[in-house]
């Protein structure tokens, strides 16, 4: 009896580890499929890297309809060729797949992002559709872009000051939409910018590569009272897409003093003097000043910046000027007030030198011109900046033959028949934008617009009775007629002569006059370029001999 109840425990302990066997090789657990994303912990911004996504089966059964779907971080880029959904045919038991995910991390210092895989399968067999989720999260802990403020610690209150934004991108990835902005600081007057902003607060810049960068010069007046801090803060944003990401924040302080010395100055008797290509400008220096005690062995210092200047022309009589930094240098030597200045008393130097009459616009961005000087003097230092009108070329010119309007009637003209021209006006601008632009010609008595224009949808008008034709231009962007996206603004026009007997003999005029005036955005002033009068020699064009353009009677 005892041996058969040990047989039938012996027998039912063999048959449950056989149904256990049994059922453990054909039972599935979700716990048996690993999904897991490997990438580094720390990134660096623009620089190229590989999600790595594993899936291992280690169950024994056969994964079917299988289904991976992976999901950069929102602002990562990659490849436009990547196939973020794969569809895998069948995982086999104890199989281990191994799928890359190139990207490129994009984002702010300091930030995290998660990539996410999901996978959906079926295990051979079964009905039952299972999902599985995975995330990796990594830190962007290093971001090669520079931001800078070069500022002086110190400014004196009320002098201009001359300042930069500087920014260099070391990324490797190319950074096509930049904005640098700036905030200024209180009882700020912003005097110039270079490059110029539509607002004055914004840059767009770029693209940048690695290894490139620029600078943005701000020349301004700070207010207050002496001791006073004053905050100057800049930061740069890269779009991708929609979303913006800020590469740099900066802030610079700076503490406001007064001045010991005052400094003034005048170009050709003008403190507010604006310039144009190829003036000769006379500088007068003043300096005062305007402490308590006598200030001597004194030195003043001018220091000259700017393409638009001719340094081989600067003429000064007591100055020493030095070629290459382009620094014009005045001491006690030279002047009497520099080796021994009362308070209230004051000084003057003076030089000369001319300004080109055109060099190279980089780009149509490239606009808004000016010449700087920063002039020292002990302690004290001040910067001045002479803004540079736009160079307009304007020209006039007429045919008979061309093949815009087809003209007809006599040449040599006749009296009592009709002979048509063609005039062509045509606009060029450097330097800075026109706006309000308008081209005016008065024509003789003899003398009617046809109507017939090309282009043709133009805005033009002719008053018949005062004889005066009006081309409405409007704005002239900088750089038009230099640059390949900027052609010269050209308008053809058609006229017809009809010669009345007093004109017998003579050359008949075609236009009696005509001026291009306009106001130049960057330094609100009036530009106006007048023309001589064009007659039927059409000279400086078809240039026709005397006996083509006298007229003739019929009779």
């Amino acid at each position: 009896m005892q041996i058969r109840q040990v047989l039938i425990i012996v027998g039912l302990v063999i048959l449950g580890g056989a149904i256990y066997f049994w059922w453990n090789q054909n039972s599935f657990s979700k716990g048996d499929v690993i999904l897991e994303i490997l990438a580094p912990d720390s990134l660096e911004f623009g620089k190229e890297f590989e999600y790595l996504v594993k899936v291992k089966n280690l169950s024994n059964f056969e994964l079917e309809d299988v289904n991976l779907r992976f999901e950069y971080p929102e602002s990562f880029d990659f490849p436009s060729e990547v196939n973020i959904s794969r569809k895998i045919e069948v995982i086999y038991p104890k199989q281990e797949l191994t799928f890359t995910f190139p990207a490129i991390a994009l984002g702010e210092l300091g930030s995290k992002h998660q990539a996410l895989v999901w996978l959906s399968f079926r295990p051979k067999g079964l009905k039952s559709l299972f999902t599985l989720e995975s995330s990796k999260i990594s830190l962007i802990e290093s971001l090669p872009f520079n931001l800078e403020i070069d500022l002086p610690s110190k400014v004196s209150i009320g002098n201009q000051v001359s300042f930069n934004i500087n920014y260099f991108s070391n990324a490797d990835y190319l950074l096509d939409d930049v904005r640098i902005q700036i905030e200024y600081p209180a009882n700020f007057e912003l005097i110039a910018i270079k490059p110029a902003s539509l607002d004055k607060s914004e840059w767009k810049v770029g693209p940048l590569s690695k290894a490139e960068g620029g600078r943005i010069n701000i020349v301004g007046i700070f207010r207050g009272r002496s001791g006073e801090k004053r905050v100057v803060k800049a930061r740069a944003i890269f779009w991708k897409g929609d979303k913006a990401i800020e590469l740099k924040r900066v802030s610079k302080i700076t503490e406001l003093s007064s001045p010991e010395i005052f400094i003034f100055q005048e170009i050709n008797g003008n403190p507010k003097y604006i310039a144009e290509p190829g003036d000769l400008l006379h500088y007068k220096i003043k300096f005062k000043n305007i402490g308590r005690s006598a200030l001597k062995d004194l030195f003043l210092i001018v220091k000259l910046e700017g393409e638009a200047f001719d340094f081989n022309t600067l003429k000064s009589e007591k100055g020493r000027f030095k070629l290459g930094d382009n620094t014009l240098i005045f001491d006690s030597r030279d002047l009497p007030q520099l080796a021994y200045l009362e308070p209230q008393e004051e000084g003057e130097v003076e030089f000369w030198i001319e300004l080109k009459d055109k060099w190279e616009m980089k780009s149509p961005q490239d606009k808004d011109h000016f010449v700087k000087n920063e002039v020292i003097v002990s302690h004290s230092r001040e910067e001045f900046i002479t803004k540079i009108g736009a160079k307009v070329e304007f020209q006039q010119k007429g045919f008979y033959q061309d093949e815009v309007f087809g003209n007809q009637g006599p040449i040599p003209p006749k009296v009592g028949v009709p002979t048509t021209y063609t005039i062509i006006w045509q606009i060029k601008t450097l330097f800075s934008d026109l706006k309000d632009v308008k081209v005016r010609a008065k024509l003789p008595p003899f003398v009617e617009f046809t109507g017939k224009t090309f282009p043709q949808k133009v805005n033009i008008v002719f008053d018949s009775e005062s004889k005066e034709l009006i081309w409405d231009v409007g704005k002239v962007p900088a750089g038009t007629g230099y640059f390949e996206n900027l052609k010269p603004l050209s308008l053809a026009f058609q006229v017809k002569l009809l010669p009345t007997k007093d004109l017998d003999g003579k050359i008949a005029p075609l236009i009696l006059s005509t001026s291009l005036e306009g106001e130049d955005t960057w330094t609100g002033k009036r530009v106006e370029v007048k023309l001589g009068s064009l007659d039927t020699s059409l000279q400086g064009s078809e240039n026709l001999p005397e006996e083509k353009a006298k007229v003739q009677n019929n009779i």
